[in-house]
């Protein structure tokens, strides 16, 4: 029995440390499918930060700080899931990324 004990507690701690290492692990994929679409749109030049990822029903919001060369810097929520990713500006509205295209385009030639 003491190694019927042990193979349980050994089951029981491992459950309990991959927990977290498979919560981080989606959490990195949410981040990185993110960053690529956001990279994919603006090119690579534009500068983005993990600002933080929380959980949104069952799905990961992800805030980016997205900073494009002369432009100032903004904040987008990447919303990623089952269904791929989508923006949204920080009130929820839903954001095309090529808006922030032509808007820092136009305000650099201004």
């Amino acid at each position: 029995t003491s190694m019927k004990t042990l193979m349980i507690a050994g089951a029981v701690a491992a459950a309990l440390i991959s927990g977290p290492a498979l919560a981080n692990d989606e959490k990195t994929r949410a981040f990185a499918a993110c960053k690529a679409e956001v990279e994919s749109v603006l090119g690579d030049e534009a500068r983005i930060s993990l600002r933080k990822i929380r959980n949104h029903g069952s799905d990961l919001k992800v805030s980016l700080r997205v900073r494009q060369p002369g432009a100032e810097a903004t904040t987008i929520d990447c919303i990623h899931g089952d269904n791929g990713v989508a923006f949204q500006t920080k009130g929820g509205e839903p954001l095309d990324l090529v808006a922030i295209v032509e808007k820092s385009s136009n305000t650099a030639i201004n």
